[in-house]
């Protein structure tokens, strides 16, 4: 955070560490958190610890997501949906619950606003940065939707920026496959020629 010019908020992250590591039963709540967390990453969401304890109320947090979690496994999507916007009013900025919500809106059956709510926080994890949570999550919008080519081109133009030359690869056959889906074979061929 000091060398991303973010100064303020490193003293602010540090406070909460010490105030995190300060509490009785810290290890235990570490072990308790790094759980729900490895939840929440099988779910396509990867957050660090550090990132989690770095929020403010991160206990309420990871309790709210464990309930949210828990409502998921008995399929049962509108308390999750409720419990999640509930969470998202104290912090409306955290992108693991909006991420979450875009995994349950996909579970639902709403397709569309389950691709419009990852495409917002695929495009503010760039902003931000974090390109690897970026990826994942453009990931599960072509998971939806293998034919959004406009979504392809930007996998390929992060994976080329970020010298991963064997996954823009990749990136531009499945994109070649989806113009050719698309009954579309010149545009095929010109992005098998764009890679070659």
């Amino acid at each position: 955070l000091v060398n991303t010019g973010e100064p303020q908020r490193a003293a602010e992250v540090s406070e909460m560490l010490v105030d995190f590591l300060d509490r009785r039963g810290w290890e235990d709540g570490a072990i308790k958190a790094r759980k729900r967390l490895d939840d929440l990453a099988r779910m396509g969401t990867v957050l660090s610890l550090a990132e989690l304890i770095s929020v403010p109320g991160s206990e309420d947090m990871l309790h709210a997501i464990a309930r949210v979690q828990e409502y998921q496994r008995r399929h049962r999507i509108y308390p999750a949906l409720e419990e999640i916007f509930q969470a998202l009013s104290v912090t409306p900025d955290y992108l693991p619950l909006h991420h979450l919500l875009g995994v349950l809106l996909r579970e639902n059956g709403n397709l569309g606003e389950a691709t419009e709510k990852f495409l917002t926080v695929a495009r503010t994890y760039e902003i931000r940065g974090q390109v690897t949570q970026a990826l994942a999550t453009y990931g599960q919008i072509l998971d939806i939707s293998p034919l959004d080519i406009p979504v392809h081109r930007r996998v390929v133009t992060l994976l080329t920026q970020h010298g991963r030359i064997d996954d823009a690869l990749q990136q531009y056959l499945a994109m070649a496959d989806a113009y050719y889906q698309l009954a579309q074979p010149d545009q095929a061929r010109d992005i098998y020629t764009e890679a070659l």
